[in-house]
């Protein structure tokens, strides 16, 4: 059997969007579309859920990054706690939230 080469279907891939569409609309592309909108709504999403600027975001799987870039200017660079979000709860320490490690 044959193991698919992931790496490379993706660079292929990826190298036929920027031939067809250029640049900057492949990188949109390859990661599904709409990069800035999504951004947009989940950043806003986080925002109505009580994200402060003084706030630590750790987006673990980021994928594209969409997230992160559109909070980069709303977040202070320079926060010392980490702050985790589970189940609408804010807190230092996730292993104190109910629930946690479901």
């Amino acid at each position: 059997m044959r193991v698919p080469d992931y790496v490379a279907s993706y660079k292929k891939h990826l190298a036929h969007l920027v031939e067809v569409h250029g640049r900057e609309a492949a990188m949109e592309w390859v990661v599904g579309g709409q990069y800035s909108q999504i951004g947009i709504l989940e950043s806003s999403a986080l925002r109505t859920l009580d994200l402060r600027p003084e706030d630590t975001l750790v987006d673990i799987g980021c994928g594209s990054g969409r997230l992160p870039f559109k909070l980069k200017d709303y977040l202070t660079p320079d926060s010392s706690q980490l702050p985790v979000v589970l189940a609408g709860k804010r807190t230092g320490n996730p292993f104190q939230d109910e629930g946690a490690g479901r």
